[in-house]
């Protein structure tokens, strides 16, 4: 069973593993408290958490040896800001692939954080945004390319387009806006 994570739990549990001494740095803490570490980087940012805790998260981090060049949460701010109005925004994913060091920038920060400081609600940008007709498209061209093997398969190969069919449309709609039986595809093995 996956465990429920909410803001003051997280850092109830965080402080009270630093003050029990049983901190041996991020790589440790990750490695046995995996579920909370995934929930504190992922959701607010390391940084933000501790300097919450009244701590420095850089005195805590083990890899003392590592000097990474950390530029000034404005400037990461100010880059976020100009993809998205430049309109090439395609979701944390899209990032983590092609620009990986700003990814981890923006981890630091805490994705929904950052959006927050921009007056924007992260959810309406966690997804790369498809308009109808490229999710259509899209789908089409799974069928046409006979990759379609039902939609648990698209689930698990293609999270994005399964993820916008079923914010956007749904099966049967989607389906029937290509002029398709959905149930002809529906029990497909």
């Amino acid at each position: 069973m996956r465990e429920s994570w909410n803001e003051p739990k997280a850092l109830l549990l965080l402080q009270k593993w630093i003050e029990e001494d049983k901190w041996e740095g991020t790589t440790h803490f990750r490695k046995h408290n995996s579920s909370l570490y995934e929930f504190l980087y992922r959701t607010m940012g390391m940084d933000t958490e501790f300097e919450k805790l009244g701590l420095d998260y850089d005195d805590f981090k083990k890899s003392k040896g590592k000097h990474l060049k950390v530029r000034p949460e404005k400037e990461v701010l100010n880059d976020l800001n100009a993809l998205i109005e430049s309109g090439k925004w395609q979701g944390p994913k899209h990032l983590s692939i092609h620009h990986s060091s700003f990814h981890r920038e923006l981890n630091r920060i805490g994705y929904q954080n950052a959006f927050e400081k921009l007056d924007l609600d992260y959810k309406d940008y966690r997804y790369a945004v498809w308009s109808k007709d490229e999710i259509l498209s899209e789908l089409e061209k799974v069928i046409e390319n006979k990759e379609w093997h039902g939609i648990y398969h698209l689930k698990l190969n293609n999270g994005k387009l399964y993820n916008a069919i079923v914010r956007e449309f749904g099966f049967p709609k989607a389906f029937r806006e290509l002029g398709l039986n959905y149930h002809d595809y529906k029990l497909y093995n």
